[in-house]
């Protein structure tokens, strides 16, 4: 790397170096040197280590007095005018290195600039609005995904009372918006808030709700949440239906400080997610829902009932995909399935095999092999109490424990061996070394693990 002789600018690359050097020689010192090397690299790689550091540095180390204000303040305002009248500027050490800059301040809001091209980009709107009020939201909306080059941006947004801003109409909270379709609130009380990401770099609009001012980042949520209040009647009561369909609840501001533990809700929000129990209770006569276990959406219309599958059969009305759906319910085992004619077609199979509930399930099981069976948590119903099947595992087993040990000799002396069951229900035959008890999976293994120990007569 080469650094430049005073201000010691570290250039990557030689042939950058060689361009600096030859602006310095034109212009006499490093400082204006630097300012055109920057202009003709606008837009491309600079080659130099943290190029910004030497942006707002004026004072050269050779300078008559590096600790003279005056002596700077001569140099930066001579150098660049105030991008209009009654703009005033403001010396600031920043962070980096130290390094003083010039900022710009407006003439009546005092909005703190860090450049002066941005400043002046400001004061064409100004002239052209009339106020800064209207042209801090003008200049809002170019700078929407880029920098604002401006001191806490957030503290402007709002329209705060100035002195332009005494004798004019107030300002619609609609006049605050960065894009003009989200200006419509999803219900009546919803309140807009203008709220700025990213370091300044994206202007926002989070909507409040009316009640308990929970804010939501998308207006699409807000919609979504409205629709539960408008439902349930309580925003209270919307949170907790909320939270289950949207589990990870991301569209919302902090939504921990929302949860209400001591909410006042039916027995039909509190009770936990993924229970299995069913009650006669949960049944629903001619369409009225008195379902306690899954909650129903009540401004959705009742579905059509039609006659059940067989006798025996129930029926539940619950809440599926956005919709009140029925399911039905088997007479012995109690097996739950979500559409009519999946439940008819195992009827079918209960009736062939004699009403047994166990035998059909596997029969349909086997039938459904490779497609959705339309049952509510159908592995449950897998393994039914069927004590025939029970003796036909238990056989299997001891026919392969006195088949698979006899198939193949030891591997060698000593040798024993270890029936396992793996997770596909076969049994196995693992093989035991003499001394060590190493376990081998496969019968050739072994055999290659005796031949090295005969070889080297140990293990």
């Amino acid at each position: 790397h080469w650094m430049s002789p005073t201000r010691d600018i570290q250039f990557r690359r030689w042939g950058a170096a060689c361009e600096f050097e030859t602006l310095r020689q034109e212009f006499g010192n490093e400082v204006r040197a630097w300012e055109e090397y920057r202009r003709r690299k606008a837009g491309s790689d600079t080659c130099v280590i943290s190029p910004r550091k030497y942006d707002v540095d004026p004072i050269e180390k050779n300078s008559p007095s590096d600790d003279d204000s005056n002596y700077a303040e001569e140099i930066l305002t001579a150098k660049k005018p105030p991008p209009g009248p009654g703009w005033k500027h403001k010396f600031v050490v920043e962070v980096a290195g130290g390094q003083r800059q010039c900022h710009w301040l407006s003439p009546v809001r005092n909005i703190e600039f860090r450049r002066w091209p941005q400043a002046c980009e400001f004061e064409k709107l100004r002239l052209k609005f009339g106020n800064e009020v209207q042209a801090w939201e003008e200049y809002r909306k170019i700078k929407v995904g880029f920098g604002t080059y401006v001191i806490s941006a957030n503290q402007y947004d709002m329209g705060g009372i100035d002195m332009e801003s005494k004798n004019k109409p107030a300002m619609t909270p609609n006049r605050k918006c960065t894009t003009p379709k989200s200006t419509t609130p999803p219900g009546p009380g919803w309140k807009y808030k203008l709220v700025s990401n990213a370091g300044d770099s994206q202007n926002r609009g989070h909507w409040m709700s009316p009640t308990r001012n929970i804010e939501f980042r998308r207006r699409v949520a807000a919609c979504e949440f409205e629709k539960l209040r408008q439902t349930f009647g309580t925003e209270k009561r919307a949170w907790h239906e909320y939270s289950k369909l949207k589990a990870n609840r991301g569209a919302v501001v902090l939504p921990g400080q929302y949860d209400d533990d001591d909410c006042p809700v039916e027995d039909s929000c509190i009770e936990a997610e993924g229970t299995k129990k069913r009650k006669s209770k949960n049944v629903v006569d001619c369409g009225v829902a008195r379902n306690k276990k899954k909650h129903l959406f009540l401004n959705k219309n009742t579905p059509r009932m039609k006659p059940p599958p067989g006798l025996g059969w129930t029926h539940e009305l619950v809440a599926e995909k956005r919709q009140n759906q029925y399911h039905w319910i088997s007479p012995t085992r109690k097996i739950e399935f979500r559409r009519r004619s999946q439940a008819c077609e195992f009827e079918m199979l209960r009736k062939k095999f004699g009403s047994s509930e166990v035998r059909a399930w596997e029969e349909y099981r086997r039938a459904k092999a490779g497609s959705t069976t339309e049952v509510v948590s159908p592995q449950q119903y897998d393994n039914g109490a069927n004590p025939m099947k029970e003796r036909l595992i238990k056989k299997a087993a001891t026919h392969s424990n006195e088949t698979s040990a006899t198939k193949k000799p030891p591997p060698g002396p000593g040798w024993k061996h270890k029936l396992v069951a793996e997770t596909d229900k076969i049994h196995r035959c693992h093989w035991m070394s003499p001394t060590r008890d190493i376990q081998f999976r496969r019968w050739g293994a072994a055999c290659e693990f005796e031949t090295l120990r005969q070889e080297f007569g140990n293990e």
